[in-house]
């Protein structure tokens, strides 16, 4: 199973309807979501990639709106959805702007993050976690 970071950038703040969540308001920046595939990632990822699709996880709702845009996607094969997500939790830079957010089937206080700092930064700490950069044609 593979465990990946969309790293998404938002263009303009946002208010968006998110299923049961409700109305979740969002401001410009960077936003960090932990999923998993258990086959199939590139698949998975290129359903995120597409606009157009039937709204299931709670990101869907996000990336079918035109001010979020995926910018990078981090994986491993090592490292479980939720520990990663929980892990991030103790990283000052990177917060929790809805609970509940990205984790309706989980007890994770969320998979979905603002993250406030460098992206190079974002980079070097990703990596210390074991994950490395996805291209959508190499794999990582």
């Amino acid at each position: 199973m593979a465990t990946y970071i969309l790293i998404i950038i938002a263009q303009q703040p946002a208010v968006i309807g998110v299923g049961a969540l409700g109305q979740v308001d969002l401001t410009p920046g960077y936003y960090l979501y932990v999923g998993s595939a258990k086959k199939g990632l590139p698949a998975r990822i290129a359903r995120h990639r597409r606009r157009d699709k039937k709204l299931h996880w709670h990101v869907d709702y996000l990336l079918s709106r035109p001010e979020f845009r995926i910018i990078e996607v981090w994986a491993s094969d090592s490292r479980p959805e939720c520990h990663l997500a929980r892990v991030m939790l103790n990283e000052p830079a990177i917060s929790v702007p809805r609970p509940g957010l990205g984790a309706s089937d989980c007890r994770c206080p969320a998979h979905f993050f603002a993250y406030t700092g460098e992206l190079a930064a974002l980079h070097r700490y990703l990596q210390d976690l074991g994950l490395g950069l996805y291209n959508d044609n190499e794999g990582y």
